[in-house]
């Protein structure tokens, strides 16, 4: 008998996070409830952790306050009232983008 693998999109496994801190119950007890392997969940919550921190970084001149959204980050204006803008994005594994005007 084979065993059917589920594959779940980054949207579905961020939802099962919160679920999860929102029941209380332990991330044991959550799983086994949803039945989800323990270990599976474990590393997405560290992934979705990692993602969350690496656009609250970004995010320059945005507020920390607010829910990063997918595929977009708000910088504010950057009009040309200000003779310096600096922006810098660390994309992990030791890339960094920056851009600097004026």
């Amino acid at each position: 008998m084979h065993k059917m693998i589920r594959r779940r999109s980054v949207e579905t496994w961020g939802e099962l996070v919160a679920r999860q801190v929102r029941s209380g119950l332990s991330v044991q007890a959550f799983c086994r409830q949803e039945r989800l392997n323990t270990w599976t969940f474990y590393g997405w919550r560290s992934r979705l952790r990692g993602r969350t921190a690496r656009a609250e970084t970004a995010a320059v001149g945005g507020s920390r306050e607010t829910e990063p959204t997918a595929g977009f980050i708000d910088l504010g204006a950057l009009g040309s009232s200000s003779p310096r803008c600096e922006i810098r994005v660390d994309l992990g594994g030791g890339v960094v983008l920056q851009v600097v005007r004026g």
